[in-house]
């Protein structure tokens, strides 16, 4: 399943839907009611009404977080019965920030292979708004078992005179596009059989060796020397995330395109991308072949970032809720050990009954005190 979360989120789906290809389910999820309404994703699904009234969150990632929370039985119902949820936001705002973190601990608590891939804000939006960000990646982090962060292309680029000029649209635009880039190919491998197969199950295994913060580049290339040139494209990706594969605790490389795809094409990028992996560093491969690619080569690179990102606990629900009105499970304050008289050898009205055993363990005894559990004000 892919959710796009706000609106980043949403533009990214618009993005996708727009191709024509079989992509699983895709919802978006938001509180205002007019963005939703010019989505065109089959599933909407709008949050927060009695708190936001239906309109946007104005950049608040709390009332975000509160909007989610108010409607969380419906973001547990459709989470139920899904294998992975890929889950696409913008940070450094409302929606994306505030709700994130709780789609994404309901969704891992339900069982489902959780993927966070989120667009940090330019730098023009101010550090208030990169700290909200920061913030959001710490949650959502911690609640997905990996998360994948963009930069804005252009962000990365300035000293490319190409880039200095370009409109604030097609920045927007490009980000939107080089998401759905990446979430294409990755489907593409998982959703086809293909020469070399990459299966969810080998994903997942990936994702948990690479750690808690993953990195992704893709790169597209046609032509007599598209190898080379995405190996040209990738490591400049790299470059600009700060990144090596040195210290990377597994890799998955994919490739999608055309019949004329050659081993010694794949041998050269494999060759080049993990030139400084360790030697036991796992790596997955994957191929598949489209025949109306024609000369188009596609390529991504799913890498873990430094130690520094190794798995951590997922967050609490206090975590993702703190400070907004929590339902269901969620409503309950932290509550507080307390001990209790447990009474050993008093059996009221069974003292003269012999009791009863099994397994050596005496059934007449409440299970809280048998397991040594303590029970809570």
């Amino acid at each position: 399943m892919i959710v796009g979360v706000g609106g980043a989120g949403l533009h990214v789906v618009n993005v996708l839907l727009k191709q024509d290809m079989d992509y699983p389910p895709m919802v978006v999820v938001d509180t205002d009611g007019r963005a939703l309404e010019h989505s065109m994703a089959p599933q909407r699904l709008q949050i927060g009404t009695g708190v936001t009234e239906g309109l946007s969150t104005g950049g608040d990632a709390d009332l975000g977080r509160r909007a989610a929370n108010e409607d969380f039985v419906k973001i547990r119902e459709l989470f139920s019965d899904t294998d992975m949820v890929l889950l696409v936001a913008g940070l450094g705002g409302g929606v994306g920030s505030g709700a994130l973190p709780v789609l994404a601990q309901t969704a891992r608590d339900e069982g489902a292979l959780v993927i966070s891939m989120v667009s940090m804000p330019l730098a023009l939006e101010g550090q208030d708004r990169r700290d909200v960000a920061d913030r959001a990646i710490e949650l959502a982090g911690r609640a997905s078992h990996t998360m994948i962060c963009h930069e804005l292309p252009e962000a990365k680029q300035q000293d490319d005179p190409d880039n200095q000029d370009a409109a604030l649209p097609s920045v927007l635009d490009a980000t939107a596009q080089l998401v759905g880039l990446r979430i294409r190919v990755l489907w593409k491998l998982l959703e086809q059989p293909g020469l070399f197969s990459v299966d969810f199950a080998g994903l997942r295994h990936v994702i948990q060796e690479a750690g808690r913060r993953c990195f992704m580049f893709t790169a597209e290339a046609s032509g007599k020397n598209r190898a080379s040139l995405i190996v040209k494209r990738i490591k400049q990706q790299m470059t600009g995330a700060d990144i090596t594969l040195e210290e990377s605790g597994g890799v998955m490389l994919g490739f999608l395109g055309p019949e004329d795809l050659t081993l010694a094409e794949m041998e050269l990028i494999v060759r080049e991308i993990t030139a400084d992996m360790p030697a036991g560093t796992r790596r997955q491969i994957g191929v598949a072949l489209e025949s109306q690619a024609r000369s188009t080569m596609q390529a991504i690179v799913l890498a873990g970032g430094k130690n520094e990102h190794k798995p951590e606990e997922p967050a609490t629900p206090s975590d993702v809720t703190a400070g907004a009105k929590r339902p269901g499970y969620l409503k309950s304050p932290i509550q507080k050990e307390i001990e209790f008289d447990t009474m050993k050898g008093a059996r009221g009205r069974f003292n003269n009954v012999e009791p009863t055993f099994h397994n050596g363990e005496d059934l007449d005894t409440p299970t809280y005190i048998r397991r040594g559990m303590k029970l809570s004000r």
